[in-house]
């Protein structure tokens, strides 16, 4: 069942986004401050700033999601689904793994980068709330969602490490380094597996959102969204054989990852992008 599109709680909602975008830019600016290395005591300062300020952003960023895109007031389970929502919950899901790992101590680029598009997805999600749907508790339908948003953050994790990966690469082609991406501590090969563990991840979560969209599905249609996600699990299942097989590494392996992300971006995201914004009618979003 679609219901009309609003947005709920919107007061408390409002603040909580605030928040959220607030520690963002905090946090990214104070990792594009530039210090003098003499200056021990304030990189100290600052770093705590930073690792104090992006996760507390993201916790905010949780509140933001939880009080816009829910309806704690409904007896059902009511949330707005979009493509602006997707790309928030992704981003959330990028951070989250990025705060979890902590693969260098201090990464100014990697906080700018990851703050700015947190705060996008953010802005976007207030003013493309998407659509209200009631799942009326069918559980398949609730795990196929779960599996596409957990793809998508995955895929994004997967992203994060191919962008180190290939940074790292080059620097070691170039024996020099971009001053946005500070030198790594994390050696190629272990940001390359990393990447693969990721890409494996996401294929798997993919896989089980096509099972379950299909098995839920009453009404089967080819539409783009149900093409362009097969696509991308084909290119996706074509990466893991060639890495497999055939030892694919470097612009290869990475260039089929950005294939396939393109792919699965494209296949809900883009869609509904289309629909919402260019052709402002509510769509499909089964």
């Amino acid at each position: 069942m679609i219901l009309p599109l609003t947005l709920t709680n919107t007061s408390a909602s409002f603040i909580a986004v605030c928040l959220a975008v607030g520690a963002y830019i905090l946090a990214g600016i104070f990792a594009s401050l530039k210090i003098s290395p003499s200056s021990t005591g304030i990189q100290t300062k600052q770093l705590l700033a930073i690792n104090c300020l992006l996760p507390a952003a993201w916790i905010f960023h949780a509140g933001a999601l939880g009080m816009t895109l829910i309806d704690w007031t409904s007896p059902h389970l009511l949330a707005h689904i979009g493509f602006a929502p997707f790309l928030s919950m992704t981003m959330w899901c990028v951070v989250g793994i990025y705060l979890f790992e902590q693969l260098d101590a201090y990464r100014q680029g990697v906080h700018q980068i990851l703050s700015l598009l947190s705060v996008l997805s953010l802005v976007l999600t207030w003013f493309f709330p998407g659509q209200a749907q009631i799942f009326m508790g069918n559980h398949w339908a609730s795990l196929h969602w779960f599996f596409a948003l957990i793809s998508y953050g995955l895929m994004g994790a997967a992203l994060l490490h191919a962008g180190f990966w290939q940074m790292a690469e080059r620097r070691l082609r170039q024996a020099k380094y971009s001053p946005a991406w500070p030198s790594s501590s994390v050696p190629l090969l272990s940001l390359e597996a990393l990447a693969f563990k990721f890409i494996f991840a996401s294929f798997t979560a993919l896989s089980l959102t096509l099972v379950l969209g299909i098995w839920q599905s009453h009404n089967w249609r080819w539409e783009h969204k149900t093409v362009l996600s097969i696509l991308a699990w084909a290119v996706f299942a074509c990466l893991l054989l060639g890495r497999k097989t055939l030892g694919w590494r470097g612009r290869t392996a990475i260039g089929w990852l950005y294939a396939g992300s393109a792919l699965l971006v494209l296949a809900y995201v883009g869609s509904r992008f289309v629909f919402e914004v260019i052709l402002r009618r509510p769509g499909s979003l089964g």
